[in-house]
Order: C-alpha cells, then sequence, then structure tokens
C-alpha cells in the first residue's frame, strides 16, 4: 500500500486548505441555515382599490356582479381624465370597463370580454378578480340554461350559493419543517465539488510528475495496482469528507436528522459525493499543472451550483438554465433534498423519483469513471 500511504502523506501536507475549506463552509452554512424558514400554509385575498366603468346600466346581472365584487376589491370612483394618473400614483390598482350589452351577450352564451387595464408589472392583481368574476358569470349562465327561474331569482340563487362557499383545510404532513436541513445539504453540494475536486486534483498532479511516475516504472508496482490504490485513496477520502458533513448536520440539526428524511439526506449526498469524485478524477488526468486546477475548480463548483440551484432554489431559475443543468449530477441531488424535505412516509410512490435521481448521480459517477480510464489508457500508451 505504497501508493495509498503517498496518498495520505500528500493529503497531510495539504491539511491547512482542506480545513480553510470546511471552515468557510461552516461560516456560509451557519449563516443561511440561521435564517427563519417560513412555511407557506395558505393563500388569503387581499382587497385592491379598483374603479369599475359600466357602459350596461340598469343590468340586474352587473349589479349582481358589482355586489359580489365588493367581497373582493374596493370599488373606488375616480373622474375619468385622472384614471391614468391614478395608476401610476398607485390610488388604483385597476381598471374594469364593462361593454354596453354586457348582460345579453352573457345571457347569449356570447362570452363578452371585460376590458381590463391593470399597474404594469402587476398583471397578477387581476388573476384573483378575474377568478371572481368568472365564477360567477360561469354559475349565472349555468343556472340560467337549466332552471326555469328569473333573472332575479337566478342572481339571488347564485348570490346564496357563492355566500356558502367554504375554504377547505386538511392537516397534511407535506410541510416543509427541514428547510434549514436543505439549504445545508443543498450548500454542501458546493463543497463536495470545490473540495474534493481540489485535493484529487492536487494529489494526482503531484504524482503525475516526472520524478515520481519514473520510480513507479522502475518498482514492482503495476500501474494497475497504483491506480487501484489511488482510487481507493479518493474514495476514502472522500467518504471521510461525506461523513464528517453528514455527522456535522446532526450538531446543528439533531432533531431533524433522526428522522427518515435525515436519513435519505445522508444517502443523498453519498451518491453525489461518488460522482464529484468520478469527476474530479476525469478533470485530474487532464490537468498538467496546479497553476490551472484553481480556476477550474472553481468554475465548475461555483458554476455548477448556481446553475443547479444549491444558491438559488430551482423554481426561480428559468426553464432554459434548467435545460442546461439536467447535464450535472448536483441538478439531480438538489431536486432530491427538496423532495425529501416533503416525504412522509415510504410509499413507493413517493420515494421512486427520490430513489431514480440518486441511480442518475451513479449513473453520471459510473460514466465519469468510464471516461478517466479511457483517458487514462491513451496516455499511458502515448507516454510508452
Amino acid at each position: 500500500m505504497k501508493v495509498f500511504s503517498l496518498y495520505a502523506k500528500i493529503v497531510k501536507k495539504n491539511f491547512v486548505t482542506l480545513i480553510i475549506y470546511i471552515i468557510a463552509f461552516f461560516g456560509i452554512s451557519l449563516l443561511f441555515v440561521s435564517i427563519p424558514q417560513n412555511t407557506a400554509t395558505g393563500f388569503q385575498e387581499v382587497q385592491v382599490p379598483v374603479v369599475i366603468e359600466n357602459n350596461d346600466p340598469d343590468s340586474e346581472l352587473v349589479e349582481g356582479l358589482l355586489t359580489h365584487l365588493e367581497k373582493y376589491v374596493i370599488i373606488e370612483e375616480v373622474d375619468a381624465n385622472y384614471i391614468n394618473d391614478a395608476l401610476y400614483f398607485r390610488e388604483i390598482h385597476a381598471v374594469l370597463t364593462i361593454p354596453q350589452n354586457f348582460t345579453d351577450d352573457v345571457l347569449a352564451g356570447n362570452n363578452p370580454q371585460i376590458e381590463e387595464q391593470s399597474i404594469p408589472g402587476e398583471d397578477y392583481t387581476m388573476l384573483s378578480i378575474n377568478r371572481v368574476i368568472d365564477k360567477y358569470l360561469h354559475l349565472t349562465k349555468l343556472y340560467y340554461d337549466h332552471l326555469d327561474l328569473s333573472l332575479t331569482e337566478i342572481i339571488d340563487l347564485v348570490e346564496t350559493d357563492l355566500a356558502q362557499e367554504a375554504i377547505a383545510s386538511r392537516q397534511t404532513t407535506e410541510t416543509n419543517t427541514l428547510g434549514g436541513v436543505v439549504n445545508y445539504y443543498n450548500y454542501l453540494s458546493y463543497l463536495f465539488f470545490a473540495l474534493i475536486m481540489s485535493i484529487i486534483g492536487i494529489i494526482m498532479i503531484r504524482i503525475k510528475k516526472k520524478e515520481v511516475k519514473q520510480r513507479m516504472i522502475i518498482s514492482p508496482y503495476t500501474q494497475w495496482k497504483v491506480n487501484k490504490e489511488l482510487l481507493f485513496g479518493h474514495f476514502i477520502f472522500s467518504l471521510g469528507i461525506c461523513l464528517l458533513m453528514c455527522g456535522v448536520s446532526f450538531l446543528y440539526f439533531p432533531q431533524q436528522m433522526k428522522t427518515i428524511n435525515g436519513v435519505f439526506l445522508m444517502v443523498n449526498a453519498l451518491c453525489l459525493c461518488l460522482a464529484v469524485l468520478s469527476l474530479g478524477y476525469l478533470i485530474s488526468l487532464l490537468i498538467k499543472t496546479e497553476n490551472a486546477l484553481p480556476a477550474i475548480v472553481n468554475v465548475v463548483s461555483l458554476g455548477s451550483s448556481f446553475i443547479a440551484g444549491a444558491f438559488v432554489p430551482q423554481f426561480l431559475l428559468g426553464e432554459e438554465i434548467l435545460l442546461i443543468a439536467h447535464i450535472l449530477p448536483n441538478y439531480y441531488y438538489v431536486r432530491n433534498n427538496e423532495q425529501i424535505a416533503y416525504l412522509s412516509n415510504l410509499d413507493w410512490d413517493n420515494i421512486k423519483d427520490i430513489v431514480a435521481n440518486m441511480g442518475i448521480q451513479l449513473l453520471f459517477a459510473f460514466v465519469f469513471m468510464i471516461l478517466a480510464f479511457i483517458v487514462s489508457r491513451k496516455q499511458m500508451q502515448v507516454e510508452s
């Protein structure tokens, strides 16, 4: 195990670099995991001021609709010449214009459109209002077509039905109580890339030095044995980093890590660790000097962490960025962490996507290792 002993000596010499990375990670992780994790538990309608221009006066349907809308918006009276200014200064949030013959068109099924004007960049204001209007008109038309009642009776019936709507609520276990833990493990992907790739790169570059290789050539060690001990060293080092970081998570989050979710987070971290090991080994074979190593490691670690959603939640990233992120193992790692946060039982339907993403990470590890073997073999052929 002479090569493995040499591996251990090189790691020991770079112990300061290793500690710096770990301390920096602890500082960053403590900063982010200390941020309170708010759990979204519901949706509440907010009344906003609007102006309604009614061009279909003396209509029972429009009067009923406006009465119903008053539960969701504040109807303001604003001079027509001042409406644009009112929108600009956010005194009102929207203007709704009801067209002429609106009632007749609704009852005839012509689907008349209410003209809308809202504050630029705040079109979402209309989403809630449109939902209320569409529901009211749809129910009115439904009753008008199927009930032999007057319009007045139908409007009273619609108001009664809508007033009796209840907001359904139920207890659910799909609440993300692991926000801090997930953040920690998401950021852990950056540490894996930065630290594991750096140490593996340093070791491989130094072992590939001419004088070291010449000593290995005249030794009784075969190249296969050298590579085997190197890979064993890479595995032990990477596994040690993974176990250390998972152990620290128990200090940060003792209760959460004792759950099944914690077990899945650790297994997911191990899968990524193996993928990073293989990628680091492949890249180390392609790098010639130690001076190039930091730049490449920084680009890969930071770039992949941003694109894959380790630093910025995936739901905030654009579709194009996420499409590119599919070629990175940490995309599936981060995706898994987010799913594990809501894992409540071990039904296959709940864990099949998690298991599949772990399998994809291991597939990345296998592909990277195969490519590394191919590159290593070609380099040996060139040198011989």
